[in-house]
């Protein structure tokens, strides 16, 4: 009997320690958050610091998995006393916009604690291309001036246009930029001209997967 009791309690300790002390879990889904659908076949690593640091970046991968056909991964590993980080692997072909946390995107590896169970979401974009047609069809002369901003309306870090000023009688018919991630784009422009003063216009623009998102401005 007391062999028996003493082997229960061994078992227990060791199964405590595993479930609580060492277990890595970390679970969630990749998607692309313009809709919301999950991006299928992206490696996921678990990562260690690297006991001998032959590694440029420190660590070394563990274990890896991929989503599944809805973007959905899952990690279960017994871990030690090392840092563990989870990375994603997305292709070229897309914008990484990365980890969804409460205080925005973070695109570093994601910090694991060894015991606690995590389940965050990974958002990633395929591209498309902006174009803009700018048509000044009231032009007063050269004291006309036209202000123009861009923003990206999921995470205005991920990309930015700069600020486009033009002057005089400017007329453009606009090519596609290069690729740009797919999603809502808001539009600021802020028109001068000696018979209105200046006024502010907003508009909007949606670039589709490998299509064109086309807007066209005229003041």
């Amino acid at each position: 009997m007391k062999l028996t009791v003493t082997f229960s309690c061994i078992a227990l300790l060791l199964f405590s320690c595993t479930k609580f002390g060492k277990n890595i879990f970390v679970s969630g889904r990749v998607i692309n958050p313009v809709t919301n659908k999950g991006i299928p076949d992206i490696e996921v690593d678990l990562l260690k610091t690297s006991e001998t640091f032959s590694l440029s970046s420190g660590f070394k991968s563990v274990k890896s998995v991929y989503t599944d056909e809805n973007g959905r991964f899952e990690i279960n590993h017994l871990g030690g006393t090392k840092s563990y980080t989870v990375a994603v692997r997305t292709p070229a072909s897309f914008q990484q916009l990365g980890w969804a946390t409460e205080s925005g995107y973070n695109l570093q590896n994601l910090g694991v604690k060894i015991g606690k169970r995590i389940n965050v979401d990974y958002h990633a974009l395929p591209y498309g291309k902006l174009k803009t047609n700018i048509y000044n069809i009231t032009c007063e002369g050269g004291s006309d001036s036209i202000t123009i901003d861009f923003e990206y309306r999921i995470d205005k870090n991920a990309i930015s246009f700069g600020t486009t000023i033009k002057t005089g009688c400017f007329n453009m018919e606009g090519t596609p930029t290069s690729e740009v991630p797919m999603g809502y784009y808001d539009i600021i422009w802020t028109v001068t001209k000696p018979s209105s003063g200046t006024n502010t216009f907003t508009g909007e623009v949606f670039v589709p997967e490998n299509g064109i998102g086309e807007f066209t401005i005229n003041y």
